[in-house]
């Protein structure tokens, strides 16, 4: 007797089910509601985007100068290394000067479209003390920001 309430009830619970259903105008609602969100977050996350990108260059360039310098720290080959700044890259290479450079030992990093980097052309770190041949600012920046890398005449290089 108990298994046949059990299946009577579930029939009803199953005709129940059966008329439920989205109506075309909650569809609608809820498309609406998802695009407004979405419009009123697009600024935000292409905001986030582009701090990211300055972010990231200003993490690379640092990385690139302490490697630099660190190479030159440990004397490899009695070189110099250093960073020379492009347009639209920046180079680690290994020599006295980019112009008298050892081109097959280059490392390459592009710089994102809309970042730009301003500063010195070229910074070369001596052998063995890892002193700069110049010491300055590099701004990187953006429309919504700019982050800096300070090469300090000690040879100490730190990002903001």
């Amino acid at each position: 007797r108990s298994s046949c309430q059990f299946m009577n009830s579930l029939e009803v619970s199953l005709d129940n089910l059966d008329h439920r259903a989205f109506t075309l105008i909650e569809l609608l609602l809820v498309m609406g509601l998802m695009f407004i969100v979405g419009t009123a977050m697009y600024p935000i996350g292409i905001s986030f985007y582009n701090a990211q990108k300055v972010h990231t260059v200003v993490e690379s360039l640092d990385s690139a100068l302490k490697n630099s310098q660190l190479q030159a720290i440990a004397g490899i080959g009695g070189s110099s290394f250093g960073v020379h700044l492009q347009s639209s890259s920046y180079i680690a290479f290994r020599g006295g000067s980019y112009a008298v450079r050892d081109v097959t030992q280059d490392e390459v990093y592009p710089i994102p479209y809309g970042v730009s980097i301003r500063g010195m052309s070229d910074i070369v770190f001596e052998p063995f003390t890892g002193n700069p041949s110049a010491s300055g600012t590099f701004t990187i920046s953006n429309a919504i920001g700019a982050g800096y890398v300070i090469v300090h005449p000690s040879g100490n290089i730190e990002r903001q």
